[in-house]
């Protein structure tokens, strides 16, 4: 399932989504994987402000601005991400749009650690300034 739209008929998709899952922040994430919290595994909802759109790999990176951090989100190969990159490409300087995206939460720890989405099939831009 990808949905993306601007208040429009995906709006009743988004609402189902985010009743149904936990949505977190960029941030957020960062927080709770910090914190030892078990979502390793757990499909979630990730809002943040987008970075970067490599429809090559299939790969969307959100961030947090007043921290610099970010979450990959991996997205399944039959997922067509061109709106998310002319969202982005549409960008003057200074503007930020926002988006929520739903997969599997992994945390990465090894030499360093950082959360990611993994197996991503639904996106919807919130605000496309």
């Amino acid at each position: 399932m990808c949905g993306c739209n601007y208040e429009s008929e995906e709006g009743s998709d988004y609402e189902d989504m985010t009743a149904a899952y936990e949505t977190f922040s960029v941030l957020g994430l960062w927080e709770e994987m910090e914190s030892h919290e078990d979502l390793n595994g757990s499909y979630i909802l990730v809002q943040g402000v987008l970075f970067d759109v490599d429809t090559d790999d299939g790969v969307v990176t959100l961030i947090d601005y007043d921290t610099s951090k970010t979450v990959e989100c991996e997205f399944d190969s039959d997922i067509d991400l061109t709106t998310l990159e002319e969202v982005l490409d549409n960008n003057d300087d200074g503007d930020l749009d926002v988006v929520t995206i739903a997969g599997i939460c992994r945390f990465y720890t090894s030499t360093s650690s950082y959360p990611y989405l993994t197996g991503c099939d639904y996106y919807y831009v919130n605000s496309d300034e």
